[in-house]
């Protein structure tokens, strides 16, 4: 997908961050990867010829305006180009504007094949019917889990769109690895776990729970 980012910039909203967007027929959609934000709006007249910088200055007055509504509900076209977007956002952010994204250094850790079933009932269920397998520790971590990789990332959120098998492995790129570690899945999915900022956290059906604090050594991630 062929999406035109708008790196709006700092200089445009007084919240004062990286916020990015683009425009699809004539919807906008837009994210603040700092601040974790999205949003999308009808553009009011889609077919007037705005200069790009006119444009930025219509999505920040609407961010502006409304940035404490609640998140939209994504239709599957609008998911696609937000994570489009963000992917976006981040290499031209990071190209243009060194230091723009606050990157942060994440370990991720896909559950091993023998706890799959587990894992994939949810936080929840696991915290009633099998809790002692919970990585609250590095020390549970490694019984349950393996070490995939480590990634430089504004958030959970963006290491789990990077780590979706059709974006890092479309052509079965990652597979020869997935073997090597005697792991079952490619995508990211519920159970799997990154660590970061002294915090492990387990993804769930829809978004993070931390489960344990740790004293994080880079090396050790």
């Amino acid at each position: 997908m062929d999406i035109k980012v708008w790196n709006t910039g700092r200089q445009y909203t007084k919240h004062g961050q990286w916020i990015a967007a683009a425009q699809v027929g004539d919807t906008v959609y837009f994210v603040d990867i700092d601040r974790n934000i999205e949003g999308c709006y009808t553009v009011k007249s889609p077919d007037v010829a705005l200069s790009t910088d006119e444009r930025q200055r219509e999505v920040m007055l609407y961010y502006d305006v409304n940035n404490d509504e609640p998140i939209p509900t994504w239709t599957e076209e609008g998911k696609r180009i937000r994570d489009a977007l963000v992917a976006a956002a981040l290499r031209e952010g990071q190209a243009e504007t060194p230091g723009a994204c606050r990157m942060k250094t994440f370990g991720v850790w896909y559950v091993k094949p023998g706890f799959m079933r587990d894992f994939l009932m949810g936080y929840e269920r696991l915290l009633k019917h099998t809790p002692e397998l919970i990585p609250t520790t590095f020390d549970k971590l490694r019984q349950t889990h393996v070490r995939l990789a480590i990634i430089k990332a504004p958030d959970a959120d963006e290491v789990f769109v990077r780590l979706r098998g059709e974006y890092w492995s479309p052509n079965g790129e990652a597979r020869k690895l997935i073997r090597s570690l005697k792991l079952g899945h490619t995508s990211m999915s519920v159970g799997d776990v990154v660590v970061a900022d002294s915090k492990i956290l387990i993804c769930e059906t829809a978004g993070w729970v931390t489960v344990g604090d740790v004293e994080i050594e880079e090396a050790a991630l």
